[in-house]
Parts: C-alpha cells; structure tokens; sequence
C-alpha cells in the first residue's frame, strides 16, 4: 500500500472553493441516500473550476477539521477468476463490488459492499473496520452483515484505487454530488499503476434521477452526457492491461471524448 498521495489541483480551486458554505459531517449524513440513483460524468480538469463557479450558490461543501479536498484510499476484493469484473463486463443485471475504504480525513474505515439491481439502483452497505484489513477472513462476523453472495475466503484484494474527492450537498433539493480528481489506480502488491490526472468524475445522486440538478444542467450546456464509469472496472483495465475488455471500450472512448472536449478550455 502506498499512503502518499498527490494532490495536484488547479492552481485556483482553493480560492473558489471557499466561497462555498461548509456543511459538516453530521448534516451530510441526513442526505446519505443509501438507497439512491447516481449519474456519473467524466470532464477534464481544466472545466472543474467554471463549473463550481457556476453551482457555489446551490450546494454547501463538506468540511472535515477544515479540509474541504478528502484524500479517499480504497481497496478492492473479486475472486481469482474476476468474478465481479466480468459480471459487470458480461452485463449481468445484479452485480457486487466488495471493498474496504479509508477516509484519511478522519481516519475512518469501512467495510462496504454495493449491489446494482435489475432496477438501475446501487444499494449500498458498510460496517466500521477497526483498521484497514486486507484479509477479509479476518472480519468474518462483520463481513457477513453484509449479506454478499461470496465467502471471505473467495474475495482476494485485487486494485487500490486513490483519489480526492470533494462533497456537496444541494441547499434545497434532495441531492448529493460526489466530484473525484487526481485518480491513481495500483494492482494489488505490485509497484504497477496508472494516473489519470486529467479526469474528473462527477456523480449525482438522488432518490430518483432528476434533471432538476444545477451540476446536470451545466454539463448538459457543455455538451457532456453521462458516463457510466466503474472506478473499478476502469483500473482493472489499466493495470491488467491484457484483460477482457470489449463491453468497456465504448465507455472509455466516450470519456476520452469528453476529457479532450474541453482539453483547451
């Protein structure tokens, strides 16, 4: 596990950051939306400061002891054959990630698991780890609170996946969104990785999807149409490079696009 993490952000975004009321932890948590719809957008770095001009007056950014950009560090299980991965490859309409995320900003971590259901809804679950645990076997009774279909002892940790990540919560309406930058993704026990600083990913979560979000119409005006990206599944792809990846390949095509768009802006 490699703890250092780059921050390396638009040389503005502190100062524009700022001009966004704070919300803290508590009051985040009354809008967790477990049980949600997310949007998912890519653009590129250099479109993230127009756009949170464009939004300051709608949402309240998380602050944590007075750090607003939370450096996020998680680690992801599948069994040795990518069982997750290809199920998510192959399109099955229930599929799982099982994963154990630190929040460095308050040295928190969790055990979670998502399910994506027939329905388009990710439901989320998770349980508090004592530490990082990169053995599942070694958390059995808090691991089956979950309520996976895989045993520990089927789940190998596979990807860590780092990133800064910034949380706002919409003033009036229903709604969270979730903006990650500076993504690295390493293989498991390996000095293997990828960075892919230009990224941004953008995700809307509510109850329900609805165009009535502020972030959704600024992307729809600068032509970005959604994306939807698995941290996962993306890493997968750039630290195992000769893995399936055929279903995938339109998505990063797209987000390519997208990135290049406003690679200039």
């Amino acid at each position: 596990m490699n703890n250092t993490q780059i921050i390396d952000t638009p040389p503005d975004l502190e100062a524009i950051l700022s001009t966004f009321e704070s919300i803290s932890l508590d009051d985040l948590l009354r809008v967790e939306l477990q049980n949600r719809s997310d949007t998912k957008y890519c653009i590129h770095a250099k479109l993230l400061p127009t756009l949170l001009k464009d939004i300051a007056a709608n949402y309240s950014l998380l602050e944590i002891n007075g750090a607003r950009l939370m450096p996020y560090e998680t680690l992801y299980f599948d069994t040795p054959n990518f069982t997750c991965y290809f199920d998510h490859h192959n399109g099955k309409s229930t599929r799982y990630k099982t994963r154990v995320r630190r929040y460095a900003s308050t040295n928190t971590i969790f055990m979670e698991a998502k399910v994506k259901n027939a329905k388009g809804q990710t439901i989320k679950n998770r349980v508090t780890l004592p530490y990082l645990c990169e053995n599942l076997s070694e958390q059995d009774q808090l691991f089956a609170q979950l309520h996976l279909p895989y045993t520990t002892n089927q789940l190998l940790p596979i990807l860590w996946v780092y990133y800064n990540r910034l949380t706002f919560s919409h003033k009036t309406l229903e709604e969270r969104v979730t903006i990650d930058l500076n993504l690295s993704f390493c293989k498991y026990n390996t000095n293997q990785n990828y960075n892919w600083n230009e990224l941004v990913i953008i995700e809307v979560k509510q109850p329900h999807a609805s165009r009535q979000s502020p972030v959704v119409n600024f992307l729809k005006s600068h032509r970005i149409s959604p994306s939807g990206v698995s941290k996962y599944c993306m890493g997968m792809h750039f630290v195992h490079p000769n893995l399936k990846y055929n279903t995938f390949k339109p998505k990063l095509i797209h987000i390519n696009k997208n990135v290049a768009t406003h690679h200039g802006f």
